[in-house]
């Protein structure tokens, strides 16, 4: 269950990228079978009912004071409630779902921003 952490921000969107988005969407969705994930290998002990969906690595940025911090490659751990994220400065992190404030996908650019006001 190890992933490698990436080396530079993806450029373009891959025909893997694509497909892999699309198996995600359809395992949300639970229309596609997810790979079975052991959250103990990750370091995490997930709420009750809480369905694992998928361990990938991704760019991690944030927002303080107006600037965009420096984007740091994370391990992630993605969830139906939230998004973990193993930061190599702070452990892991959650973004839970049910505090986003908006949501701003930008495929052609290969970014999403999570805002979480």
């Amino acid at each position: 269950m190890r992933h490698r952490t990436p080396t530079a921000p993806p450029s373009a969107l891959t025909p893997t990228v694509v497909a892999d988005a699309r198996a995600l969407a359809l395992e949300v969705a639970g229309l596609q079978q997810t790979a079975r994930i052991d959250p103990s290998a990750f370091g995490l002990v997930t709420e009750p009912g809480e369905r694992l969906l998928r361990v990938t690595s991704l760019w991690v940025r944030w927002l303080v004071d107006g600037v965009w911090s420096q984007a740091l490659g994370s391990e992630c751990l993605l969830t139906d409630r939230r998004l973990v994220a193993r930061l190599p400065t702070a452990g892991l992190t959650s973004f839970w779902w049910g505090s986003l404030a908006g949501l701003d996908v930008d495929l052609h650019a290969g970014h999403v921003i999570l805002d979480y006001g």
